[in-house]
This record gives C-alpha cells, sequence and structure tokens, in this order.
C-alpha cells in the first residue's frame, strides 16, 4: 500500500467540516495539520466564507491548536479581489455588499468603497451580507445596470447555523442575476479563483485537496485538477458520496483526517465485484450487495470504499432515468450506513 500523501508537495483544506466547526476543532485536526507542518508541506486553508478575514480565520485556527498564518488562508473575498484586479484599476470606487473580510480585503487593494449608484462605481462586489435589504439589492441592482461589473464571492445556496439551514450568498446573488439579466465573476470554490490563487501563493505544483463538501472541495479540485480527498467529518453522508456524479466523485475516501496520514489501501477488481482488503461490494439492478453485511448500520472503512466505487461503476452504465430510479433504491438501502474504522 502507498502513502496517501505520497507524491504531493502540498494540501489544500477546506475549513468548516474538516479543521473546525465554529469554535470547536474537527476530528484529529490539531494533529493532522501540525504533522503537515513538520513534514515542511505547503499548506493552504482555503474558504467560502467571506465575512473573516485570513488574520480572523488563523487566530481561531492557532486557538484550536491548529498551526497556521494569516497568508495561508485564501477566503473567497480575497480570491474575489484578486480577480478584479486584471479588470478594475486599484483606487476605483466599488459597491459592497458584504461582511467585514470582502471590505478589508478591497481596502487592502487600494480600492475605494462608496455606498450608492449615484457615485459611479465601477464594480458590486457581493458577499454574504446578513442585514442586506431590498435597498441594498435594488442599489446594487442600479450600478449593475449603469454597467458596474459584478463580482460574487461565492455561489453557496445554503449555510449551517445552529438552527438549520439559512440561505447562502449565492440566494441573494441569484436576486441580482434575475433582476439584471447579468452573470457575476465567481471566485470561491468550485471556481477555479480560489484555488489558482492559493497553487500561485505557495508556489507548489502538485496539491492534495482535503475536503467535505461534495459541490465545493471536490467539484472544484476536479475541475482544476487536483486530486482531493473527500472526509465524512462534515455535512456530506456516506450515501451522498455513493451516489456523487463523476464531476463531484473524489480520488480519496476516508472517515477523518487520521486516515490521510496513513497508508491508502486501494480499491481492485474482480470480475463484477469490488475489493478493497477483503472487502468486496457488487452493485446491480437489484442495490449494493457485500461480502460482510454491515453490523448495526456500520461499515468498515474498507467495505465503504468497495462499496461506493461499485456503484460509480455500475451507475455510469445506467442512462439518467435509470439513474434517478437507482438513487432512489440506494438511499432507502444505505441512506442510514455509518463508517467506521476497521
Amino acid at each position: 500500500m502507498e502513502s496517501l500523501l505520497s507524491g504531493y508537495d502540498a494540501v489544500f483544506s477546506d475549513l468548516d467540516g474538516v479543521a473546525y466547526y465554529g469554535a470547536l476543532a474537527a476530528p484529529y485536526a490539531p494533529e493532522f495539520f501540525t504533522e503537515i507542518s513538520r513534514m515542511g508541506m505547503g499548506l493552504a486553508f482555503l474558504t467560502n466564507n467571506s465575512r473573516a478575514t485570513p488574520c480572523r480565520v488563523a487566530d481561531l485556527l492557532v486557538k484550536l491548536g491548529i498551526p497556521a498564518e494569516p497568508d495561508q488562508v485564501f477566503t473567497s473575498a480575497r480570491a474575489s479581489v484578486e480577480q478584479a484586479l486584471d479588470r478594475v484599476p486599484r483606487g476605483e470606487p466599488v459597491m459592497v455588499l458584504g461582511g467585514e473580510g470582502i471590505r478589508q480585503a478591497l481596502t487592502d487593494a487600494g480600492y475605494t468603497i462608496v455606498t450608492s449608484a449615484d457615485e459611479h462605481p465601477r464594480a458590486v462586489f457581493q458577499g454574504l451580507a446578513e442585514d442586506a435589504n431590498w435597498r441594498d439589492l435594488s442599489e446594487a441592482a442600479i450600478a449593475i445596470d449603469a454597467g458596474a461589473l459584478f463580482f460574487a464571492t461565492n455561489m453557496d445556496r445554503r449555510i449551517p447555523k445552529e438552527n438549520g439551514l439559512m440561505l447562502g450568498n449565492g440566494s441573494l446573488v441569484n436576486a441580482l442575476i434575475f433582476a439584471t439579466g447579468i452573470e457575476p465573476y465567481v471566485a470561491g470554490k468550485p471556481e477555479a479563483a480560489i484555488f489558482s490563487m492559493a497553487r500561485q501563493a505557495l508556489g507548489v505544483t502538485s496539491p492534495l485537496m482535503i475536503g467535505d463538501g461534495l459541490v465545493t472541495d471536490i467539484r472544484g479540485a476536479n475541475r482544476c485538477g487536483i486530486p482531493s480527498v473527500h472526509v465524512l467529518t462534515g455535512t456530506a453522508r456516506p450515501v451522498d458520496v455513493m451516489l456523487a456524479m463523476p464531476s463531484d466523485r473524489p480520488s480519496y475516501l476516508c472517515l477523518d483526517l487520521r486516515d490521510v496520514l496513513q497508508r491508502y489501501e486501494r480499491v481492485r477488481a474482480d470480475g463484477e465485484w469490488i475489493y478493497c482488503g477483503n472487502d468486496g461490494a457488487l452493485a446491480n439492478d437489484t442495490g449494493l450487495h457485500t461480502s460482510s453485511s454491515p453490523q448495526d448500520g456500520r461499515v468498515s472503512i474498507t467495505q465503504y470504499r468497495a462499496a461506493v466505487h461499485a456503484l460509480w461503476k455500475y451507475m455510469d452504465s445506467l442512462g439518467e432515468s435509470e439513474r434517478l430510479a437507482y438513487a432512489e433504491l440506494i438511499s432507502t438501502q444505505c441512506g442510514e450506513l455509518k463508517v467506521v474504522h476497521n
């Protein structure tokens, strides 16, 4: 078996669900990132959060026992400003919907923040603004109608809060898209801008992306040709990974960050069966079949890897309507599965 980190010169990591949960460290995160730093690998934290500044993020990480410097934190706000530099000269007036992170990034880059379309902003930047109202959005729409370039830090539809999934920046951005008919320049995951900025800043050629979000972290890495690790410490369930479309499939499947530091047991085909270690899986029109039955709804990490690859192989042979029906079958069969270490 080959070490999972072998051949890579840097780790790109998501934050929420990988490094921390709010004010709490994610499982094994302090130990993992300390080891990455000790190994001398490049390290970048990539987040679609446009409200926090890199300094604030780095301070939180350090408090949680995770070594980090502000220049290792790449926010969607920072990436959005980087996108603008080739299109909007420094010093020009810009309008902002968003919090401290995007405002600080624009100020640091030399832009002048204005609040009215009457001040002729050259661009409108939209990050998550929890206090944005009808008038704010309307003012931004008027500026865009007048020719201001439109930048969105990210297109996240929903964000997790204590009482459920609240509207994300993308939902508010879509109000301006609907009103103006203009599509924005988008910087955050899964777009390439934030990945390119981190790669260039670190001067690395072979990064490995670690994330919990299939449509942000994994899809973005795939678009940029960056191998990826998916960990089950965030929002995606095992069944979500099992049913992932090709664009959202990770290169490696892990339970948590512990697995990334260990040797990685890869899958292999034996006829119609897929094996990982001694655990086998077969997917066909009747569902998923395994060489050993789950115990109390729990499967080992090697059972999980075999099952995921078996399902991907079978689903790729189906048409769209067949795939949708099959997804319902697998959701019923595997929706409550939990993954544990061998």
